[in-house]
């Protein structure tokens, strides 16, 4: 065999084992694809399922309507009978955790409701606003006990709006954060809290 020939079959033995390469590597990929296009439409299908699905077709689904505007805020009581909701209307209500009824409407504050913290022993919620106050209410007649004032803004920029509230583990005490420039973090006895204001009665003219 002369070397043309030789040269001529290497030749030729070398293209069939590109194009067979070529060939594996398209198949690879035409499977690549069919498994990236069965996981798309599979996660679409999901996607659209979750998306199209009502809330009252879910079970186990309880919805609380009565708020007016935002409700950024939500928490269960420690035993999970009751749930609180805090609401850019002004207001706080308390709910059964199991029928989703109203159980009472906390109203007094000017601004909207910032949070929410319940009692560990769930007898008293602790509510903080943008009017700059913290109120105390007792859990079973919805009642207002408390009144406080103490994050009243300093710097008169901006208003000292109460962010946040928690309780000890205890349930003794409770703490409170403003956005007053002040810097300053409260700290309340729940034992200790001064009685009730009382607020002047409104006049007509």
């Amino acid at each position: 065999m002369d070397r043309n020939t030789v040269v001529g079959f290497c030749d030729r033995a070398a293209i069939f084992r590109l194009r067979n390469h070529a060939c594996v590597l398209a198949a690879k990929r035409e499977t690549m694809m069919k498994t990236m296009k069965h996981i798309f439409c599979t996660t679409f299908v999901l996607l659209l399922f979750i998306s199209v699905v009502p809330a009252e077709e879910i079970s186990g689904v309880v919805e609380l309507i009565g708020h007016k505007w935002a409700v950024p805020v939500a928490t269960f009581s420690s035993d999970g009978k009751k749930i609180v909701t805090a609401g850019e209307d002004g207001t706080a209500r308390i709910w059964d955790a199991e029928s989703g009824k109203e159980l009472h409407k906390l109203e007094g504050h000017t601004g909207y409701v910032r949070s929410v913290a319940i009692s560990p022993d769930g007898k008293s919620i602790v509510t903080t606003s943008n009017d700059e106050t913290v109120k105390v209410w007792d859990v079973e007649s919805g009642k207002e006990l408390h009144w406080l004032e103490g994050h009243m803004n300093n710097s008169y920029l901006a208003p000292a709006a109460v962010h946040s509230v928690a309780f000890s583990p205890d349930g003794k005490k409770f703490v409170t954060a403003s956005a007053n420039l002040d810097g300053i973090v409260r700290i309340w006895d729940l034992e200790r809290l001064p009685p009730p204001l009382v607020r002047p009665a409104m006049m007509d003219f």
